[in-house]
């Protein structure tokens, strides 16, 4: 059986059916009307999905050079989503 593929082609391997299962993580979600966070936890890195060692694979638009994952804990705006998520005052 085939599936549509990350380039738009029909594959019958796993990458295939693992773009089409993951396709929901792409879908746009409700932000509580707050800034996009580069610097959130749960942020990757920008070499994160690298096949060689240092590549990046995420940039950040329109500014490139902002840095973006960490893991020194929570950022400003990861703890005011949380506190709007579940009402928190």
């Amino acid at each position: 059986m085939s599936t549509l593929g990350a380039t738009g082609t029909g594959t019958s391997g796993s990458t295939g059916r693992m773009f089409h299962q993951s396709a929901i993580n792409f879908n746009k979600m409700n932000t509580n009307n707050l800034n996009y966070d580069y610097s959130s936890v749960m942020h990757y890195g920008r070499s994160f999905f690298a096949s060689s060692f240092g590549a990046d694979t995420i940039a950040p638009i329109p500014d490139s050079s902002v840095p973006i994952g960490q893991r020194n804990g929570m950022s400003y705006l990861d703890i005011l989503r949380i506190n709007r998520l579940y009402k928190c005052k």
